[in-house]
């Protein structure tokens, strides 16, 4: 796929392509507000700056009051990190991704949240239950053997 394919063709007429660059914003707008990760700009300082619903309900709070308020993680660009977030909800596991970004013209950071609970919850198990094989494995002093009866092998 080719930038041109990516980009749409702006009309030549001035107000076609107002209409045409707000159509745009509203696509990108409806985008970020139904993401179901959490979506937040932090300026510099951590402050934040805009919050979609889904980051709204993992903190358990309106965006309106997040907005202005430091978000008081580390936050590490470049990497994924794992965060634990605690609402009047329960317990929340989210993964955090950082990057660079503007916010009006300003330097800023962009944060996607991601709800990994269950899958945490679900590793924790597997762990859980290697562990217990294993256990039972060495007590009884048996073995355990992978053969494919297709193939042999």
């Amino acid at each position: 796929m080719t930038a041109e394919n990516l980009v749409p063709n702006l009309p030549a007429d001035q107000d076609a392509t107002a209409g045409g660059l707000r159509a745009g914003e509203a696509r990108f707008t409806h985008l970020i507000y139904n993401n179901p990760d959490g979506v937040l700009v932090l300026d510099q300082s951590g402050a934040i700056l805009f919050v979609n619903p889904a980051a709204a309900a993992m903190f358990g709070r309106p965006a309106v009051a997040l907005v202005g308020q430091v978000l008081g993680f580390p936050v590490v660009l470049g990497e994924a990190s794992e965060i634990d977030l605690v609402t009047t909800t329960g317990a929340m596991v989210a993964e955090m991704r950082v990057v660079e970004t503007a916010w009006h013209g300003r330097s800023a950071h962009l944060l996607m949240l991601r709800d990994v609970t269950e899958r945490k919850r679900l590793e924790r198990a597997l762990r859980v239950s290697e562990e217990r094989l294993r256990f039972a494995l060495d007590a009884t002093s048996e073995g355990v053997w992978d053969w494919n009866i297709v193939t042999g092998d």
